[in-house]
């Protein structure tokens, strides 16, 4: 049996958790990228938000950077798993828009035998 590979995401209260990720897609057809944490078999963070109307290129999505998910677009850099090439406004906050290395986010996700969507 093939070994499990996960990433490290240390949270900003100092704890850190294997997480592998989690591809879907929102109802309106747009990536959707979140973290599993795979010590406690449940979904951990969603990565990436849904924006009314933020149309993206496809393997782009934008990065949900705020609140609890404050630093998720450099722990996505630093781990090679995309690049920051804009971002939009959502209420008070900008969302950064990510290219991903789709490469790489497949090499770290997790596969489930039914695939289900977010909502948006």
């Amino acid at each position: 049996m093939a070994e499990e590979k996960y990433l490290i995401y240390k949270c900003p209260w100092g704890e850190e958790v294997k997480v592998q990720l989690w591809v879907s897609e929102y109802l309106d057809g747009s990536m959707y990228l979140g973290m599993y944490d795979i010590g406690e078999n449940e979904p951990y963070a969603d990565i990436t938000t849904c924006i009314d109307g933020g149309q993206v290129p496809e393997g782009c999505a934008f990065v949900k950077n705020w609140s609890e998910n404050e630093g998720f677009d450099r722990w996505l850099i630093e781990n090679g798993l995309g690049e920051k090439i804009g971002g939009a406004r959502t209420g008070f906050v900008m969302a950064p828009l990510f290219r991903f290395n789709m490469d790489r986010v497949r090499e770290y996700s997790v596969s489930f035998e039914e695939g289900g969507e977010a909502a948006c």
